[in-house]
């Protein structure tokens, strides 16, 4: 008996793919996706405390963050800001001062003296820092109390490529 291969297009619109003959023939139905790409706006966000980091020292942040959480814990006041995270294992905080090089664009904040904050989760960010480390060597973060956040990743001279931006929800905690 011989093994066969084939694939086709299901009416239904998935993949059909079927593979081998008699007690080992598999087959495999696959969803296409809808290529009916609209372009989403922008969202229309008022910030109130933006800065800038440098991409290496936010990426390591992170993996020491999600070593005991999966939420990452923004809080900027003046000249301190503060990324945490916690789990069921302990917790971890990271405190940025505005004297440590990391920080290239210190915390500005358009409310004065307030203190700022804010919680996220840490699977896309950290997602996205990977796959935008070859290009970009800066971070800028633009948030505000229990809003969205958001990340623009920049080229800092990178290459001559544009900014990527990540717009994030905030997480909701009692």
């Amino acid at each position: 008996m011989k093994d066969f291969f084939e694939i086709s297009k299901a009416r239904n619109g998935s993949l059909s793919i079927k593979i081998g003959a008699g007690k080992n023939k598999r087959e495999f139905e696959l969803h296409l996706l809808d290529n009916d790409v609209k372009s989403s706006p922008i969202p229309k966000l008022t910030f109130t405390t933006k800065f800038t980091m440098n991409l290496e020292t936010f990426s390591q942040i992170l993996t020491d963050i999600s070593t005991l959480s999966t939420y990452v814990s923004v809080q900027v006041s003046p000249d301190i800001l503060i990324l945490s995270g916690k789990g069921d294992s302990g917790r971890v905080v990271v405190t940025v001062k505005k004297a440590d090089k990391c920080l290239v664009q210190e915390v500005q904040e358009s409310q004065g003296t307030q203190v700022t904050k804010a919680v996220y989760n840490l699977e896309f960010p950290m997602k996205i820092v990977k796959a935008v480390s070859s290009f970009s060597d800066l971070v800028r973060f633009e948030y505000s109390t229990k809003m969205p956040l958001r990340l623009e990743f920049l080229s800092g001279g990178k290459q001559d490529s544009g900014p990527v931006q990540l717009y994030l929800a905030p997480r909701i905690m009692d």
